[in-house]
């Protein structure tokens, strides 16, 4: 009976998981078809679906925004800590902090995804946000 019962339970992951790539790949299609039928660019098309590819990827096609908003407060602050704190307490800047303030710090993390070539600000722009990267790396110029 264990075995129909585990037998059972992987058929249904595998059904979820492949309507799951069918409707990601519905996405595409028709953003694709969307793009092309509003005449953008090629270099810019294929910015837009490599970036939605690595989101994708990235999130596991999980909205984590829409996600998060259905929890209560308490709960999207401890799970905010569990994904995030391991961030900060690497970064020496933020030894010294409170826990109360790690915490603000963290409730307003937003995830960021970037492509190469991405342009994330220029020299003299004015600073509304910091950002950590988590993954890969950045380049710094100055003109």
């Amino acid at each position: 009976v264990l075995s129909v019962t585990m037998f059972g339970y992987v058929v249904e992951i595998l059904q979820q998981l492949g309507q799951q790539n069918r409707e990601h790949t519905q996405m595409m299609d028709t953003t694709y078809s969307y793009l092309i039928s509003m005449q953008v660019p090629d270099v810019l098309r294929e910015r837009i679906m490599g970036y939605m590819e690595v989101e994708h990827d990235q999130t596991k096609g999980i909205n984590a925004s829409s996600f998060m908003q259905r929890l209560p407060r308490h709960l999207r602050q401890e799970l905010a800590i569990f994904f995030n704190r391991g961030v900060l307490e690497n970064m020496e800047v933020f030894n010294a902090c409170s826990m109360p303030f790690l915490t603000a710090v963290i409730m307003r993390l937003k995830l960021m995804i970037t492509l190469p070539g991405d342009l994330l600000c220029c020299e003299g722009d004015i600073g509304e946000e910091m950002y950590f990267v988590i993954e890969g790396r950045l380049n710094v110029w100055i003109a």
